[in-house]
């Protein structure tokens, strides 16, 4: 399994540590990464952790093997919802 994170500030050692343990291939993108670059990182992400990074449908339609959206904080403005729906891929804010 792979999880991509879109933003630097969300890493923790604990959380990244647990993830690794259960066989997760973690990969940090760069803050501020363009559309098109994180629709090239997530073509083969399993899960994707993200803050502030705009998920656009086109990140999502990027992603065949996607199976859920995790947005650290409050609301989920940040994603295209209804791209997300449309695939049945959950969307959890924590």
């Amino acid at each position: 399994m792979k999880a991509v994170r879109t933003d630097h500030e969300l890493e923790c050692p604990e959380i990244d540590a647990g993830l690794r343990a259960r066989g997760v291939d973690l990969v940090t993108l760069p803050d501020g990464i363009p559309e098109a670059e994180l629709a090239n990182a997530v073509a083969d992400a399993d899960l994707l952790l993200m803050c502030y990074t705009p998920i656009t449908a086109r990140v999502i339609d990027a992603a065949p093997r996607l199976k859920g959206i995790v947005k650290y904080g409050v609301g989920i403005d940040a994603i295209d919802i209804a791209a997300a729906m449309r695939r049945g891929i959950p969307v959890v804010n924590v």
